[in-house]
């Protein structure tokens, strides 16, 4: 994988189009679905702040470490979210046909004079197949002038004069088949599995903000979000000696849709998934979940994957970008122009931003 970018004055922050910022107690309560004073209570507990106020990242870590009852709203989430990957866990999964309904959106500072945007795009992978495509990644708002067809292939749009919210749209149907992968007895799924394990039962999930072109955990190895998690276990397989390769996108439910990496690993019988994330997740909400077994979640998402998740990508990295490509451009990239410089404006290290909203509906069901 590509290493931090040097070049950080190349880049463009979101700065106050950031969507979450820190903010006050009103507007944590608010957020949150609490009441003020319940805040106050949380900071005179330990819940952590900074100068510019309350970070919500800060307030969803500090809570679900074992403080989930404090908050109905958050616990509820939580137990949608992991309740969608537990059908795959118990070896009921189905395969589903969806209507997926993307929105992708940059959150820019201020407009610009020029943009190239180059979005994650959907893949054709194992286990996920397009359908159909319609009207596939269309300008939509008014906030554009002189814009640019979206190219059919690479994707890039492109646009002049540009608000500080371009976005795009599209339409997909998808259709998700559930993957076994290695059979249990399989000598290298017992390594994986060891692998997985091991690495889920000392990493600290955790919401973080990722600034642009860094893409370590501020402590090295032991926390962090999923790209975290998942980037740990390919350093450990790199240190093996096996080719990973990584993988994005994002959870296919309207209730909870939200961004996911994962990776790909190669075996003697081929490449087949890998994920660190959601065990190491559950074994985080096992605090206040005790039922929730992380290590049997581990063993079923050890070369094996659920139709739960829609793969996003691209096929290669986008050359000549201001700083250097976005972990090989896997997640996009942007470029705009702006005061005379050209700079990266594509912070997607921090999915949880709002760059990509996605609403799904069934287009049929499979028996």
């Amino acid at each position: 994988m590509s290493a931090d970018r040097a070049n950080l004055a190349g880049l463009l922050r979101p700065g106050p189009a950031h969507p979450h910022p820190p903010t006050t107690a009103a507007g944590i309560a608010a957020r949150f679905g609490v009441t003020p004073e319940a805040v106050g209570a949380w900071l005179d507990e330990g819940l952590s702040t900074t100068v510019d106020g309350i970070d919500p990242f800060a307030v969803a870590n500090w809570l679900s470490w074992g403080r989930l009852d404090r908050c109905p709203v958050l616990a509820r989430r939580w137990r949608t979210w992991l309740g969608l990957f537990l059908p795959f866990v118990r070896g009921a999964d189905a395969t589903r046909t969806l209507v997926v309904r993307r929105t992708l959106r940059l959150h820019l500072p201020h407009g610009v004079a020029r943009l190239r945007w180059w979005p994650p795009l959907l893949l054709t992978t194992p286990g996920q197949r397009l359908d159909a495509v319609r009207a596939p990644l269309a300008w939509t708002g008014a906030e554009h002038t002189g814009v640019t067809t979206c190219d059919a292939v690479d994707g890039l749009a492109t646009a002049d004069d540009v608000g500080a919210l371009p976005t795009l749209s599209e339409r997909t149907v998808v259709t998700l088949t559930p993957q076994t992968g290695l059979p249990a007895g399989h000598p290298e799924r017992r390594d994986l599995t060891a692998l997985l394990v091991d690495l889920a039962g000392d990493f600290r999930y955790g919401y973080r903000h990722h600034p642009p072109g860094v893409q370590v955990a501020p402590d090295g190895r032991g926390s962090g979000s999923c790209l975290d998690c998942v980037l740990e276990l390919g350093r450990r397989l790199s240190e093996r000696g096996r080719a990973w390769r990584l993988r994005a996108g994002v959870v296919a439910s309207t209730a909870v849709a939200n961004p996911h990496f994962w990776l790909d690993a190669e075996t003697t019988a081929g490449w087949f998934p890998l994920d660190p994330s959601l065990p190491a997740i559950a074994r985080m909400l096992a605090r206040s979940q005790p039922e929730l077994d992380w290590r049997a979640i581990a063993n079923a998402y050890v070369t094996g994957c659920d139709a739960r998740r829609i793969v996003l990508g691209r096929q290669h990295a986008i050359a000549d970008i201001p700083g250097g490509a976005t972990l090989d451009s896997i997640p996009g990239e942007a470029v705009v122009e702006d005061g005379g410089q050209v700079l990266s404006a594509w912070p997607c290290m921090d999915w949880a931003c709002g760059e990509c909203d996605v609403e799904f509906s069934a287009a049929r069901t499979h028996g």
